[in-house]
Order: structure tokens, then C-alpha cells, then sequence
């Protein structure tokens, strides 16, 4: 589930039949674990950019992928691009033939499809407000995504209380984390945004 959530989030599969996942440099650690657990792939650095990338591009690597992430999967966006990219492909001819995928759209939340979605494209923010002479603290946990469904479904996950954004980058959701922080732990383990 984690995996699936992961790509959801940052992951493409590509018009050259390959799985991308994008990576912030400074997670280069967690690129090259998945990449061992995986037994496939190349980790790569962009020119003049604190991203990396795992790339796979071995047939063998991208079935593995796909058997561990079908089923768990959540957007449309990824379940079309395997379908189109990699299933409809004629080196894919069999394997398409032997698997049923499956988008899932089930509201169990009780697994770790959050915590990857989470590492992919989220923040914890302090936000300090001077008004009035009252210092407000608050602690954001923000997601970016243009994927709006998934992010309705997040809303429901986190119990946070939402605050919709539409900015210059594409669609943001904000949770705004301050009652509901002891409900985020639950979600995001084994998940690298938990030292908080």
C-alpha cells in the first residue's frame, strides 16, 4: 500500500514504458531502498535541481510493480497511464492477459497507501499570527496535488478540518492539523514526515 500510494502521488508511468518516481534529494535514501526491494531500477539525479528519480525500465521490473501496487492503487491518472502506457503494449501482450487491474475505491483506510501519498507531495508547516496583539501558533500538514479526488478522500482520513486553495501551482488542499494531530500518527507510519 505504500508503494501505491507513493506512485499516486509522485509516480508516472511513461509513454517509454517506464516507472518514474520523484524523489526530493534529500530522500535519496528511501529511492535507493525501494530501488533494493524492487531488485530493479536506476536512481538519477536532475541537472540543476534538488530531485531525483528511480527509473525502471526492465519488463520484469515494471510487472513487479504493477503485481504489488494493482489493487491498491486510488487515482485514475496512474491506473490509465498503466493501461495505456504499459498493458496496451505488445511486449506486454501476456501479462496483460493474466492480470485484472483494479482501481481501488474502497474507504479502508487501514493501511499505508496515506503514509506513501504523504511522502510523495506533503508538508507540516508552523505558522506563526501576529493580529490584535494574540500570537496564534498553528501547525498546517498541507498536500499538493491536482488530483482532487484523492484529496477528498484525505480529508475523510485525516479528520482534519480542510480549507480548499486554488493557487498559480494547480489545486492545494491545506489540513489544518492543530486538534486533529493526534489522529495524523495512525496515517502516516511508517512514514518519514512522523518526526514531528
Amino acid at each position: 500500500h505504500y508503494l501505491a500510494g507513493l506512485i499516486d502521488s509522485v509516480g508516472n508511468f511513461s509513454c517509454k514504458q517506464q516507472l518514474v518516481i520523484t524523489f526530493n534529494s534529500l530522500d535519496a535514501s528511501l529511492a535507493y531502498y525501494i530501488k533494493k526491494r524492487l531488485g530493479y531500477g536506476s536512481v538519477k539525479k536532475a541537472n540543476n535541481k534538488n530531485t531525483i528519480f528511480l527509473v525502471i525500465t526492465a519488463i520484469e521490473g515494471i510487472k513487479k510493480a504493477i503485481n504489488l501496487i494493482n489493487g491498491k492503487i486510488r487515482t485514475e491518472y496512474i491506473f490509465n497511464q498503466i493501461t495505456n502506457y504499459i498493458l496496451n503494449q505488445d511486449n506486454y501482450a501476456e501479462f496483460s492477459k493474466n492480470i485484472n487491474l483494479i482501481l481501488n475505491l474502497s474507504n479502508d483506510w487501514k493501511n499505508h497507501w496515506f503514509a506513501g501519498f504523504t511522502d510523495g507531495d506533503a508538508s507540516f508547516q508552523i505558522e506563526i499570527l501576529n493580529s490584535n496583539k494574540k500570537i496564534k501558533v498553528m501547525l498546517n500538514f498541507q498536500i499538493d496535488q491536482k488530483k482532487e479526488y484523492i484529496l477528498l478522500c484525505n480529508i475523510v482520513v485525516s479528520g482534519a478540518t480542510a480549507l480548499y486553495i486554488h493557487g498559480q501551482h494547480g489545486n492545494s488542499f491545506n489540513f489544518i492539523a492543530c486538534i486533529y494531530l493526534k489522529l495524523l500518527p495512525k496515517f502516516l507510519q511508517p512514514s518519514r514526515n512522523l518526526h514531528f
